[in-house]
């Protein structure tokens, strides 16, 4: 009896502890900041729960602000910490600072949402690598999302909300080949690296106010019923938009406006009378 008591506990012990592992592991891909403590993501105390995050493909992390709390958030864990989805959720009138070791964006859709209406601002340099899979900029908030640490992208789609690049150089390598409205009927053609407005129903706002971007294809109003607008501006930006590929930017199959103001901008060819 003592020995069959004996086994039950211990099976009982691993059981529990099995238990624990998988809430460990269901907490570490899916965790939120303290707002508006600043500091280090490898020190436990700054996140709900008190684990720091593992890098890992299904992380997802979320970042608050309410009022006018501002903070900076390093990442100093991994160099690049992967993750698959960052939230961006400032409703105050302070600024979300991420900073830190670079930001491998990977797994399944992985994305970049802002929900909230305020300030957040991206120090980072931001990889996004694997092949045909974007890095997509969304959320339900209006708020604006500045990027200045640049970095590689598979490609950069936004569905919604505003994002201004002001530094870095931000390398797009897109091989996707995707319908363009030029010629008629239209035809897979170039390499769309750069998608601003690609959800119907939803606006999506880029501004380019300092640094370098690189890319082939650039579109905006990319379906139909959908808004872009891109402003490419300030004295020390560069925007290219060059493939070996039949190279272009313009408006596609929604509405929107490109604005180019003092930005040396270096297109292959325009598309659907794409410049105003």
């Amino acid at each position: 009896m003592r020995s069959i008591s004996s086994r039950r506990t211990r099976s009982i012990a691993i059981l529990s502890a099995a238990a624990g592992l998988a809430v460990s592991v269901q907490s570490s891909s899916g965790q939120t900041w303290v707002n508006p403590n600043p500091g280090n993501w490898s020190t436990g105390a700054n996140w709900v729960g008190g684990a720091a995050p593992v890098s890992g493909t299904s992380t997802q992390l979320t970042f608050n602000a309410t009022g006018t709390q501002t903070y900076t958030a390093t990442n100093d864990i991994a160099n690049p910490f992967t993750l698959n989805v960052m939230t961006l959720n400032n409703t105050g009138t302070g600024v979300i600072n991420i900073a830190g070791n670079a930001l491998n964006f990977s797994g399944t859709t992985p994305a970049i949402n802002n929900n909230g209406s305020g300030l957040a601002s991206i120090a980072n340099n931001l990889q996004s690598t694997t092949a045909g899979v974007p890095l997509t900029f969304g959320g339900s908030g209006a708020g604006t999302t500045n990027l200045s640490g640049g970095g590689t992208l598979y490609s950069l789609n936004m569905n919604s909300g505003a994002v201004n690049m002001t530094g870095g150089t931000l390398v797009l390598t897109s091989t996707n080949r995707r319908k363009d409205n030029v010629p008629n009927p239209p035809i897979d053609d170039g390499f769309w690296s750069f998608n601003i407005g690609d959800v119907a129903g939803q606006t999506a706002r880029f501004t380019q106010s300092g640094g370098v971007l690189d890319a082939q294809h650039g579109m905006i109003a990319v379906q139909p019923g959908t808004i872009g607008y891109a402003t490419f501006t300030g004295a020390s930006s560069v925007a290219t938009f060059s493939n070996a590929v039949q190279a272009r930017f313009g408006i596609n199959a929604g509405a929107g406006t490109w604005n180019v103001l003092t930005v040396r901008a270096s297109p292959a060819r325009s598309s659907k009378s794409a410049v105003r």
